[in-house]
């Protein structure tokens, strides 16, 4: 809870602070991931997985494989550029769905995977106010207590 509570206000500033200046979108989402980093290294967690970037139009998916390990605890996050207003993320394991968060912005997902394997790491943009959106996801880990 402490992460997430970090995170919120964190990202209120940023939020408050960045402009669109010359559609400097992925400016934005890379100031945003920058601030996750400081949060969540100040809480242990460490970047597991390259961040993934990309630009999806409202209604659009993309999917990505990550190898998750059992003896990991998980923290998915992911945000988008100032267009983007509902971003959501989900977790699938042989096609069934593990977790998700579409209740809050940005998007936040715990998780501790009850076996090693692949899994299908899905983004989904719900709202974006000016076709395509930037966004980021960064998968987070440390050993599981």
């Amino acid at each position: 809870m402490k992460f997430y509570s970090l995170l919120v206000w964190g990202y209120m500033g940023l939020m408050a602070t960045t402009t669109d200046q010359g559609g400097q979108y992925t400016d934005q989402v890379k100031a945003q991931l920058a601030l996750i980093r400081m949060v969540a290294s100040n809480e242990g967690w460490k970047e597991t997985h390259g961040n993934m970037f990309g630009s999806l139009d409202k209604g659009e998916s993309r999917n990505y494989s990550i190898t998750l390990r059992s003896v990991r605890q998980y923290k998915v996050v992911a945000d988008c550029d100032n267009d983007c207003s509902d971003l959501d993320i989900a977790i699938y394991y042989n096609g069934n769905l593990v977790a998700k968060d579409n209740q809050c912005q940005p998007p936040v997902v715990d998780f501790t995977p009850s076996r090693t394997g692949e899994f299908k790491l899905k983004v989904i943009m719900y709202q974006c106010r000016s076709n395509p959106c930037d966004y980021w996801v960064s998968v987070l880990g440390k050993d599981a207590d």
